[in-house]
């Protein structure tokens, strides 16, 4: 039974959140906290946390230094930011903070499942502007040269970063230690400048390493109603 806490600002929509999570399978609510003191976290409890809900409409620099704080902290939770504007900039500061997912308040309950599923196994979910790019840029870009500057060990790596992201998972998979992982990610960060595992999972999908499924995309986004 995955733990959930959830803070939100707006207290119709962090009970409306609570009453859905409660009816999915294999999750539990542990708090529903809905004041705006909740984004300084400083009342929260998270030891026996899973997964953090927090909305940031507009995230700050105050709210980025917090979510790294919270994982620092509980390394083993894993965070879910909702957003009501499908434009929002999405920074490479905000995404490299460690948060694992973001949703638009315009998904449907059945997106916000899929985003608790594919976080509670290790995975990333980020709908709309970042999915948006990834199917847009596609079929438009080129092989990067950088490609060939990878061993084919490393493009291993790469590939099990951005599909599977945990360490510990890709460790067992190919049966080395959880540092060699990390050096090889370290090394693949450093030769294509990579700052985070969003750049990581754009290279990958725009060389053809990966795929973006469409059964993965939220539809329900602006993004997709006016594209």
């Amino acid at each position: 039974m995955k733990k959930v806490n959830i803070g939100y600002a707006n207290r119709l929509v962090a009970e409306g959140l609570e009453l859905l999570i409660k009816g999915f399978e294999g999750y539990d609510v542990l708090h529903c906290i809905h004041n705006e003191k909740l984004l300084s976290y400083t009342s929260l409890n998270l030891s026996e946390t899973s997964i953090l809900i927090i909305e940031l409409d507009i995230p700050r620099r105050s709210d980025i230094v917090h979510i790294r704080a919270i994982l620092k902290t509980y390394p083993g939770i894993s965070i879910l930011l909702i957003t009501g504007h499908p434009t929002i900039t999405v920074s490479s500061e905000l995404l490299d903070s460690g948060i694992h997912a973001y949703i638009l308040k315009s998904c449907v309950p059945s997106d916000l499942k899929t985003a608790l599923d594919k976080i509670s196994d290790g995975k990333n979910y980020f709908c709309s502007t970042i999915t948006g790019e990834l199917l847009l840029e596609k079929n438009n870009h080129h092989q990067d040269e950088r490609l060939n500057q990878l061993t084919p060990r490393e493009r291993e790596i790469l590939i099990l970063l951005v599909n599977i992201n945990a360490t510990c998972e890709i460790a067992r998979k190919l049966k080395i230690s959880e540092n060699t992982v990390k050096t090889h990610k370290r090394n693949i960060q450093a030769k294509l400048g990579f700052k985070n595992i969003i750049e990581m999972l754009l290279f990958a999908v725009r060389n053809n390493l990966v795929e973006v499924g469409y059964n993965d995309l939220c539809f329900a986004c602006p993004y997709f109603a006016n594209n």
